[in-house]
């Protein structure tokens, strides 16, 4: 299927039937944010009027989940739509899966750059992992030991059984040994580690053996004579190179750490793999060979929805579907785009939840991949209680940055609606003032001047109405889209939303 990103989604039309504004394509693909308090009416308002649109249109994308009825709420949505053979929902009895170690390992002609790519999502995962966390510290000293031993880890786990699993990874972390360690000589280092560095040998040693039957004798005599030898091996054999630096940071690096650093580290790690390794996460993204992937939406027009409600399974739901976005967000990014080229979503409902560092880079270029973000949340607060570190105000000002369309429901929260004030802009309003005079002469004066005034004031966003039966199931809203005016010359308009409202189809 072609599309037109000048295609319109939404017609606002005033109460005279006249267009005020087109809501295009391309205005989609720009990013949207639902702002709202609870019972303000954002989720079964705006957020449900832009999902509808965007699947009667075709649009294929993702679904995160918070509370346990999201599923069924979003099946209920394919169903209006006729999209139902389009979904695909990957959970408890669902027998969908997506193995993201699997999907990354698909292209082989690299294998530096696939325990680079594996390292990159499981870093962004961690630390998306560790930023609502009061104790998070983004110390680059933590960040960088964290990431130099999940990459040592990968690159041992390629070595040993050329593959990665989290379990394997798992086991190695939890089982590296440390200086206070001491292992008597007659004794054999056992464990998962101690294996793998064994198994990793072998296949090294059987590489070197091949290499050395290759030389003649004057060749050996020379490199031996001239200590070339170790050179000369570590120049040939990929591997040997690649386990001597793997040797070189567990023995000479991270078994000398302090055991208190050591156990910083290894429970920052470990405490995230064990929600991985959790069931009906493990079976789900890291059990089974995958039967779902990016191209069914890129190529296929799907619609995947995971459905691990943080409600229900907490931090390791959470964990699982950053993770699970992030690979989604990855290959969306990738993909060769065509003008035509079909839009993917991504719909999250309390969107804080399932923010990650790379977010905001992310969204300033993914429009040019066609790709619209739909996110709900109650206000600014909650945005800035999920970014952690000396910076989060910045952090939540670059990703409030590269939303071109936000909207504003109810809400009682003094700083969103400040935020939202302002950025409704101000109009110029002339104001007078009198004078009057009675000492010897009575005289009378006037004189004007300009001021500002906020074209919305804070406090009319607690007025707004939030749908029910009480409200005739309307449900009120402050629109703000940068890219285009409304008929009126503003960027912003005072929208209504019915929430039984039903497409066109």
């Amino acid at each position: 299927m072609e599309y037109n990103l000048d295609s319109t989604v939404v017609d606002f039309t005033g109460s005279n039937g006249v267009s005020q504004m087109k809501y295009s394509v391309r205005d989609s693909i720009a990013h949207t944010l639902i702002l709202g308090q609870t019972g303000s009416g954002k989720t079964s308002g705006s957020a449900r009027f832009f999902s509808l649109k965007y699947l009667s249109m075709g649009y294929a994308g993702i679904v995160l989940t918070t509370k346990p009825d999201d599923k069924k709420q979003f099946i209920e949505y394919c169903k209006i739509v006729n999209r139902l053979d389009d979904l695909i929902v990957i959970g408890v009895g669902e027998k969908n899966y997506f193995n993201f170690l699997e999907y990354e390992s698909t292209d082989k002609t690299n294998v530096k750059s696939y325990t680079s790519n594996v390292l990159e999502i499981l870093k962004t995962a961690f630390q998306a992992s560790e930023e609502q966390n009061e104790s998070y510290s983004d110390d680059p000293f933590w960040v960088s030991s964290r990431n130099m031993l999940v990459y040592n880890v990968l690159e041992l786990c390629l070595l040993a059984y050329e593959k990665v699993s989290i379990k394997n990874i798992y086991d190695i972390v939890t089982s590296i040994p440390s200086s206070e360690n001491t292992t008597p000589p007659d004794k054999k280092i056992t464990g998962s580690f101690a294996h793998a560095v064994e198994t990793a040998r072998v296949k090294v040693n059987s590489q070197v053996e091949t290499f050395l039957k290759q030389l003649d004798t004057d060749q050996r005599k020379a490199l031996n004579e001239e200590h070339l030898m170790e050179a000369a091996i570590l120049e040939a054999i990929q591997d040997a190179k690649r386990l001597k630096a793997v040797d070189r940071f567990f023995i000479q690096q991270y078994r000398d750490l302090s055991s208190k650093t050591r156990s910083i580290i290894d429970l920052s790690v470990s405490g995230f793999l064990f929600n991985l390794m959790q069931e009906p996460i493990y079976s789900l993204l890291c059990g089974h060979s995958s039967t779902v992937t990016p191209e069914d939406c890129l190529n296929n027009g799907k619609i995947v929805l995971i459905d691990l409600p943080v409600k229900l399974y907490d931090k390791a739901g959470r964990d699982a579907q950053i993770l699970f976005k992030y690979c989604f967000q990855r290959a969306f990014e990738k993909r060769d785009v065509q003008q035509k080229s079909r839009p993917v979503f991504i719909i999250a409902d309390e969107a804080q939840l399932f923010l990650h560092p790379k977010d905001a880079d992310f969204q300033s270029t993914a429009r040019s991949s066609h790709v619209a973000i739909l996110y709900i949340t109650q206000n600014l607060a909650s945005f800035y209680s999920s970014m952690g570190g000396a910076k989060y105000k910045e952090k939540v000002d670059y990703l409030l940055g590269n939303f071109n369309t936000i909207i504003f429901h109810a809400n009682t929260h003094q700083e969103t609606n400040k935020y939202a004030s302002e950025l409704l802009g101000y109009e110029e309003m002339v104001e007078e003032s009198h004078s009057e005079n009675y000492s010897n002469n009575f005289s009378f004066g006037k004189s004007e001047s300009k001021k500002l005034k906020p074209r919305v004031r804070p406090e009319e966003f607690v007025k707004l109405k939030s749908g029910t039966f009480e409200n005739n199931y309307l449900v009120e809203a402050y629109m703000h889209i940068q890219s285009k005016p409304f008929s009126n010359g503003l960027h912003f308009k005072k929208v209504t939303f019915h929430q039984n409202w039903m497409p066109n189809i």
